[in-house]
C-alpha cells in the first residue's frame, strides 16, 4: 500500500475513479449552483484544454503531492490553446492561465474531501508564481477627447455614444449594450443600471438552466452555439443610479430622435427592443463589433493601442483627480462591491498630474528653500 498517498484510503465510489469523473461530476454538482454563465465558460475551458488532455484519466487514488507538482511543473512548457480570436498565439502558456488552473484544481479536489472521495488536497503545497501586473494601458482624457471628436466628424454617431457611456458613466462594455431608454430619465439627468447584455454559449444556458438571464435574443443562425443574452449585473453592487451631465444629456436627446427617424423609415422592418445602443435595425448591438471600432478608429489616429474597457481605467483616475481623491462617489459611479478595487486596480498613475504634483511641490516648498550655491564657505558632507 501507498502510505506516501493518503488518497489510496479513500472510500470507494465504482462511479467516481478518474480525474475526468470527478472533474464531471463537479461540474454537475457544484459548477451548476455556484458559477455564473461566464464562469462555467472560462472554466469548461481551462478543463478542456488544460487538465483533462494531461491528467484527465488518472484514477484518484494515484494523487499525491509528487505527482500534481510534475503536472504543474509540465504545464509551464505546454503549447497555449489558440482560439478564434488569436488564431495563430500558440506559445507557452501563461502565469495568468497556470494561476487559474491552480485555482480551479484547489477547489475541485477541496470539494472531493467534503464529498469523501479523497482525503488531502494535493494542489495545497503548489507555489504559483503570480503573474507580473502591469500598469494598464489606457489614454489620456485629451486623447479620449481626440477620439470622441472624431468619431463624432465622421459621423460615427454609435461609437461617440459608446466612449461617453464608458468614460462620462464609468460604464462597462455589457452594461451600455444593455441600457434601455426606460432605464434613463433625461428630465432627472440620471440613468439606472440594473442588467447587461452579453454572449454566452447554449451549453452554459442549458446547464445553468438560465440562470440570471432576463431575455434571450433570437440568433441570425438557427444552429449558433452562443446567445446573446440580457442578464443580471455582474455583482449586486454593479445595480446603481448614474447622474448625467448636463451636454451628455443634449446628446442622448439627439441620438434618440435619429433612433426614432430610423423606426420611421424603416417601419416593421425595425426590431424594437427599447434599447439605446442598438443596430441600424434595431437588433442587440454586438459586443465585439463595439471594441473593434473603438480600436479601428484609435490605430487609424496613431494613438497607443488599447482596449474599449481601459476607458475605465481612464474614467476612475480621472474622476478621483477631478473629485480630490473622493474614492466612495468614484465607487458609486464605477459600481464596485469594494473601494479598494477603485485604487488597486482602476486608479493609474498620470504622468501629466504627477508633473502637475512636481510643479506644485516647488512652488509650495522648494521655491523657499534658502540658495545657497555660490558661497565660498559651503564644503561638502564629512564622511
Amino acid at each position: 500500500m501507498d502510505i506516501e498517498n493518503p488518497n489510496v484510503f479513500v472510500g470507494s465510489n465504482s462511479r467516481i475513479r478518474t480525474v475526468n469523473d470527478l472533474l464531471d461530476y463537479y461540474v454537475d454538482v457544484h459548477g451548476s449552483l455556484n458559477w455564473s454563465l461566464s464562469t462555467y465558460s472560462d472554466s469548461i475551458g481551462l478543463m478542456c484544454n488544460y487538465i483533462r488532455p494531461h491528467i484527465g484519466d488518472v484514477e484518484l487514488r494515484r494523487l499525491n503531492k509528487r505527482f500534481i507538482s510534475g503536472y504543474f511543473r509540465k504545464l509551464h512548457t505546454v503549447a497555449r490553446v489558440p482560439n478564434k480570436y488569436r488564431p495563430k498565439d500558440n506559445g507557452p502558456i501563461g502565469r495568468t492561465t497556470i494561476e487559474e488552473v491552480y485555482k480551479l484544481l484547489r477547489s475541485v479536489f477541496q470539494q472531493a474531501i467534503h464529498w469523501e472521495l479523497m482525503n488531502e488536497n494535493p494542489t495545497l503545497h503548489i507555489q504559483v508564481v503570480k503573474p507580473r501586473c502591469y500598469p494598464k494601458r489606457m489614454l489620456t482624457t485629451d486623447q479620449i477627447l481626440m477620439v470622441l471628436n472624431e468619431s463624432i466628424q465622421r459621423g460615427d454617431y454609435a461609437l461617440a455614444l459608446l466612449i461617453q457611456f464608458a468614460f462620462v458613466c464609468s460604464m462597462r462594455k455589457g452594461e451600455i449594450l444593455g441600457l434601455h431608454w426606460s432605464d434613463i430619465n433625461l428630465e432627472e439627468g440620471c440613468l439606472q443600471v440594473n442588467q447587461e447584455l452579453s454572449r454566452v454559449s447554449v451549453e452554459a444556458l442549458e446547464k445553468l438552466n438560465y440562470k440570471g438571464v432576463y431575455h434571450v435574443f433570437q440568433p441570425y443562425r438557427a444552429k449558433s452555439k452562443s446567445r446573446v443574452v440580457l442578464k443580471a449585473p455582474k455583482t449586486y453592487s454593479s445595480i446603481r443610479t448614474i447622474y448625467l451631465p448636463q451636454s451628455f444629456d443634449h446628446f442622448l436627446t439627439q441620438w434618440k430622435e435619429l433612433q426614432h427617424k430610423q423606426k420611421v423609415l424603416l417601419g416593421e422592418g425595425y426590431e424594437d427592443n427599447d434599447l439605446v445602443v442598438a443596430s441600424d435595425i434595431g437588433r442587440p448591438f454586438c459586443p465585439k463589433k463595439a471594441t473593434d471600432l473603438f480600436t479601428d478608429i484609435v490605430v487609424k489616429m496613431g494613438l497607443p493601442k488599447v482596449h474599449f474597457h481601459s476607458l475605465r481605467y481612464s474614467s476612475t483616475s480621472y474622476k478621483l483627480i477631478l473629485s480630490r481623491g473622493d474614492i466612495k462617489a468614484v465607487q458609486g459611479d464605477n459600481g464596485h462591491s469594494q473601494p479598494n478595487m477603485v485604487l488597486s486596480v482602476y486608479a493609474q498613475l498620470q504622468d501629466s498630474q504627477r508633473i502637475k504634483l512636481a510643479q506644485g511641490l516647488n512652488d509650495d516648498f522648494c521655491s523657499k528653500i534658502q540658495t545657497y550655491y555660490g558661497d565660498p564657505n559651503m564644503v561638502l558632507a564629512k564622511s
